[in-house]
């Protein structure tokens, strides 16, 4: 791709924002004009493609581990953990139970998820529950426990990659909402 500075004025990003504001620009665009310069291989645009793939990618992840963990925990009257075990390629190794528990809650054992992850050679992983009482907020325990499975995994060179909640009404990603790290 040829230099920006060689571009005719009107096709360059940042003057079609000026002149037009932001109705004629594609979101790589956008992302390229906030990122404002390339480096000595890649321009602007170039990047911010490959992160809006990047995005959309991870953001498609999640509605894969959905359609996986939704048909075995959607309907259960107790809590469930399961965890996606997922290679390099975010391709699925194996669906695991770490725990079943009670209609409030179950015990989620961080040492039973890297073991698991470790015999597998996981290099990502995806956590999952379900919520019987319907609910799609989560709760602080969720938020604790996913706080502290990120910081063990980094440890480990593992990325968890998503926290998916799943009820009779739909399901929450931890991932989506911004709340993963």
């Amino acid at each position: 791709m040829q230099n920006i500075k060689s571009w005719v004025l009107e096709d360059k990003p940042r003057y079609k924002l000026l002149q037009h504001g932001t109705s004629l620009l594609t979101t790589t665009e956008l992302i390229s004009i906030i990122i404002n310069t390339g480096n000595k291989n890649h321009l602007s645009l170039e990047l911010s493609r490959h992160l809006l793939t990047r995005y959309e990618s991870l953001q498609e992840l999640s509605r894969k581990a959905y359609t996986i963990v939704k048909p075995l925990l959607e309907d259960l009257n107790h809590e469930e953990f399961k965890i996606l075990l997922l290679n390099r390629n975010n391709s699925l190794i194996k669906v695991d139970t770490i725990s079943k528990g009670g209609v409030a809650g179950t015990v989620v054992d961080a040492k039973l998820i890297f073991k698991s992850a470790l015999e597998n050679l996981a290099s990502g992983i995806i956590l999952s529950h379900n919520h019987p009482s319907g609910s799609l907020k989560p709760s602080s325990q969720d938020l604790n426990i996913t706080k502290k499975l990120i910081e063990a995994a980094k440890i480990l060179d593992i990325s968890i990659l998503d926290h998916l909640f799943v009820s009779n009404k739909g399901y929450f990603s931890f991932k989506d909402e911004g709340l993963l790290n």
